[in-house]
């Protein structure tokens, strides 16, 4: 892999790494706020399909509720959507030492996030609502269940990775990252897409994370293929 990209052997300066975290937990949530308004045109009211994406925070009324209990949430100027509950979800979980987070996540966030979410994927509430009644989404007597976890593919934990790559930033190694990022998706996630595109996402981050200096246009995309053996064939 290029050096301009990472350097496994190369020391982290924590003050920068705060700051960086910082900045990426700040720039995250404020990415969501402006994005999610911009999703799933026929959940908006108010608002043609066709309209262009705004590049501003504004206030805009989304149709939740489903099909039995249909109707409009108002969602205020920069409020974020479950990627960012999510993730603050596992920044929590990660204040545990070990594997403690795993437990606080599946035992306590996820139930609770059951509570307050907005705008979660089908996969994750359905796997947050079974850890809530102490089951494991593969282990479910329904067997519907358990095909839907299995079938699950979609981008619900690349989005919550962030704080697996700022835990290990000052770590040389990836892999006990990418085992961590792997256990988190398999709490509500089976399909090894979902898996595999959150490890490459974690280490993404963590590769940015670690960098000393501006990468060149295209330096990430064509690093991370050369190390996709760090991060993709050793664990899938």
């Amino acid at each position: 892999m290029p050096a301009e990209v990472v350097n496994v052997q190369m020391p982290v300066l924590m003050t920068s790494l705060r700051a960086k975290a910082a900045g990426a937990f700040i720039a995250l949530a404020a990415g969501d706020a402006l994005g999610w308004p911009q999703e799933f045109p026929r959940k908006r009211l108010g608002r043609q399909p066709t309209e262009p994406p705004s590049t501003g925070l504004r206030a805009w009324q989304r149709r939740g509720g489903g099909r039995y209990y249909p109707h409009a949430e108002r969602i205020e100027a920069g409020e974020y959507s479950d990627d960012t509950q999510l993730t603050l979800a596992v920044a929590r979980a990660r204040r545990y030492p070990g594997t403690g987070w795993y437990r606080a996540l599946t035992r306590a966030e996820l139930p609770l996030w059951t509570g307050y979410e907005r705008g979660g994927g089908g996969a994750t509430k359905r796997a947050a609502t079974l850890w809530a009644k102490g089951t494991a989404p593969w282990k479910s007597a329904d067997v519907t269940q358990v095909r839907r976890y299995f079938e699950a593919g979609g981008n619900g934990v690349a989005m919550r990775v962030l704080p697996h790559a700022v835990f290990y930033a000052g770590c040389a190694d990836p892999a006990p990252m990418i085992r961590d990022v792997i256990m988190d998706g398999m709490a509500t996630h089976g399909h090894p897409r979902a898996l595999l595109g959150a490890a490459g996402y974690a280490f993404a981050a963590w590769v940015l994370l670690r960098a000393e200096d501006t990468l060149g246009y295209g330096a990430l995309v064509d690093g991370m293929l050369e190390a996709r053996a760090l991060w993709a064939r050793r664990w899938m």
